[in-house]
């Protein structure tokens, strides 16, 4: 194949193992492996929309290139990508995750050919296997909490190639409004073997480089197979935000409640809490204040009153004064009581003086308030559905009631579903 340019406003979809000449992305929408791999033989390029690998691979050739280089915050491979380099060779790894691009690069391989591999996570990288703290160890004053990079050889033993690395900063990395401050910065890699950060040093900053992005390299060569890598400050200008150390949630009867922990805050205005169903859309249920600027640890809690039915998905947006963004790890609920309540009301219109049918499905053991309001919230009238399983209920409409909309409310426990009613 020469060239396939996934373009149109519909996430595009591809399976099966295939390889491409030139592969350009041109979707807002973007394009996701569904299953298989694909190979880029000659061209990445990155005009408009994410790449989604999930878990398949996508791999670029020992001689493909990347147009741009590094890609762009609309534009980049979301997920794992992989590249065969030859020695003594440099890439930049168009990646990044969950809204924020975060390009990252293996400079000056000493041995080749491997097939490298590059994934951003928005995350704190005590979520990795085998990563207990992110506790600075002198030189280093800081670590970044909510992000870090897997980036491997492709060897799962170490092999004895070694590299520099590349890093970059975002809005939400929180780091100093100062330019001199932020040259502080350096590549912080977990060592397995003493479960400790090490400093492998900053040099070659991008020129111009601002608080809300910037580049640069490790100033010694790692070894090699698989390392865990993030933004280190040697001062503590850099404040690399929210340290949040814990994030756990549990079942009630038709409620999830959600924990978390932080041991440090700076500049913490709230935090909003975000649910999804699939683990990968998320909507906003509900947002808790921060402490500000704080060195003690603090606990929260959050109820969701009206849980999804089976397995619900949770994250935590950290959101500084500055508006600055970071996203917690995900976690997951099952409640299987969380049943959502359904409501229907006959006839509708309905005339003042006649009664309304209300069907109510909704789960037993408990009774039921079905209310009818006005729509600034002043309550007309109230009947209470039994716990013997009961599912309809006459609603009496008062003959001396004005025309109008009005609201039907039923509820049970914490869940609570309404439905809009004509009376004339």
């Amino acid at each position: 194949m020469h060239r396939f340019i996934f373009g149109g406003t519909a996430l595009q979809e591809t399976s099966g193992t295939y390889t491409i000449n030139r592969f350009e992305v041109d979707n807002a929408a973007g394009v996701r492996l569904q299953s298989g791999g694909a190979t880029v033989a000659t061209e990445l390029l990155l005009t408009n929309g994410l790449i989604r690998p999930q878990t398949n691979p996508f791999t670029l050739s020992a001689t493909a290139t990347v147009t741009p280089t590094t890609g762009s915050l609309t534009s980049h491979v979301e997920g794992q990508l992989r590249k065969v380099m030859n020695v003594g060779t440099t890439f930049t790894f168009p990646i990044g995750k969950s809204g924020l691009w975060r390009p990252a690069s293996v400079i000056n391989t000493s041995a080749g050919a491997f097939t490298w591999r590059a994934e951003y996570f928005p995350v704190p990288a005590t979520g990795e296997s085998g990563v207990t703290n992110l506790t600075p160890v002198s030189p280093l004053s800081r670590l970044a909490t909510s992000e870090y990079w897997k980036i491997s050889d492709g060897n799962v033993a170490a092999s004895g190639v070694t590299a520099q690395i590349g890093l970059t900063w975002g809005a939400s990395s929180d780091v100093s409004a100062n330019s001199s401050e932020r040259e502080a910065l350096v590549v912080a890699i977990w060592n397995s073997g003493s479960s400790q950060w090490q400093s492998r040093g900053g040099v070659n900053f991008s020129g111009g480089h601002t608080q809300s992005f910037g580049t640069f390299n490790s100033s010694t060569a790692i070894s090699f197979s698989e390392q865990i890598v993030t933004l280190g400050s040697t001062t503590t200008a850099n404040p690399l935000p929210v340290e949040l150390v814990a994030f756990r949630g549990e079942r009630g009867e038709g409620y999830n409640r959600l924990f978390w922990t932080t041991a440090s805050e700076l500049n913490n205005d709230y935090f909003e809490v975000e649910r999804s169903a699939t683990g990968e859309e998320f909507v906003s249920l509900g947002r808790v204040v921060g402490h500000g600027t704080r060195q003690v640890r603090t606990e929260y809690a959050w109820d969701d009153g009206q849980p999804l039915n089976g397995k619900s998905y949770y994250r935590l947006k950290q959101v500084d004064f500055d508006g600055a963004v970071t996203y917690s790890g995900i976690i997951s609920v099952a409640n299987e009581w969380a049943v959502v309540l359904s409501l229907n009301v006959s006839p509708n219109p309905v005339h003042r003086g006649s009664r309304l049918l209300v069907l109510a499905d909704r789960p037993g053991g408990t009774e039921a308030i079905v209310s009818l309001y006005d729509l600034v919230g002043r309550r007309i009238v109230e009947t209470i559905i039994s716990d013997l399983g009961e599912s309809k209920k006459m609603l009496n409409v008062p003959d001396d009631i004005s025309p109008g909309i009005y609201v039907v409310e039923l509820r049970q426990g914490p869940l609570r579903v309404v439905k809009r009613v004509i009376i004339r």
